[in-house]
């Protein structure tokens, strides 16, 4: 990445400030070693507001997020960057919005991140992050291994569901990400419509102290679902047709005799 008379100008464009400034301060860092004490590339670096970011991240504006990755890209070159990169993980989501209409190449967290993993032979990566998500799902396996124990019954149960809601919350509002992809699969999204009818219809099946044959796997997971699919057509549907027709029915009729006919042609009034 090296012009012919020294390194690269490069742009980062920034989201928060804690990110910006480690990428900052890395490139100084990493950039003594490779040039010389005290020598670095050039640097730009343009930030919005991060108020603008989060309001948009917040709603689900991903077209917008991405046109504030883009401004800062555009003034970033004008400002002489050779190249741009993003400290970011998040906003990254909205990059493919924008990607044919960069001023300058962009160096793609991940894709760098991935060649270098190649390069180095590394086949397993551990990520990390800043959000709750992170937490929530080893918390969620813990609580449910420790299930046992009464004080995590009375205690863990409410975190582990309030943990689940959470993050089929942001799973549904990130429909993009990977795991809102998964929940809008049209298995998983039937699984969801039968899921009253599996709810009704689990507990003759996976109960974990009987040694019946029905409960043991995997029999008992077919039969619950088996179950579960004739309740839901035979039950079910039946009396949410009933329901429909019950309020076509017995709905309030409109009385239209107090209403004037206003399409009726008024006559002429005689002098």
């Amino acid at each position: 990445m090296s012009r012919q008379n020294g390194p690269q100008h490069i742009g980062i464009v920034a989201c928060s400030a804690e990110g910006a400034a480690l990428c900052y301060r890395t490139i100084c860092a990493e950039g003594a070693g490779l040039l010389g004490p005290h020598a670095h590339p050039e640097i730009s670096l343009h930030a919005p507001s991060l108020a603008a970011y989060m309001e948009r991240l917040a709603r689900g504006d991903w077209p917008g997020v991405a046109a504030l990755m883009l401004a800062s890209a555009d003034k970033l070159a004008q400002a002489g960057a050779d190249f741009l990169i993003c400290p970011d993980n998040t906003i990254h989501q909205a990059l493919p919005l924008v990607a044919d209409r960069l001023p300058r190449p962009w160096l793609h967290i991940a894709e760098v991140v991935a060649a270098e993993a190649v390069e180095r032979g590394y086949r397993r990566l551990g990520l990390t992050g800043t959000r709750w998500l992170m937490l929530a799902v080893p918390l969620i396996l813990l609580i449910n291994r420790l299930s046992g124990y009464t004080v995590v019954m009375l205690l863990g149960s409410p975190v582990m569901n309030v943990s689940i809601a959470l993050l089929i919350e942001s799973s549904t509002r990130h429909s993009d990400s990977l795991a809102g992809r998964f929940l809008n699969w049209k298995p998983i999204a039937f699984l969801g419509v039968l899921s009253y009818s599996l709810y009704l219809w689990q507990q003759p099946f996976l109960d974990r102290y009987s040694h019946s044959w029905v409960t043991a796997f995997p029999q008992n997971l077919v039969l619950a679902f088996v179950a579960a699919l004739l309740s839901y057509h035979v039950v079910e549907r039946s009396f949410l047709g009933l329901r429909r027709r019950l309020e076509r029915t017995t709905s309030l009729p409109v009385h239209t005799d107090s209403i004037p006919d206003v399409s009726a042609k008024a006559e002429p009034t005689r002098n």
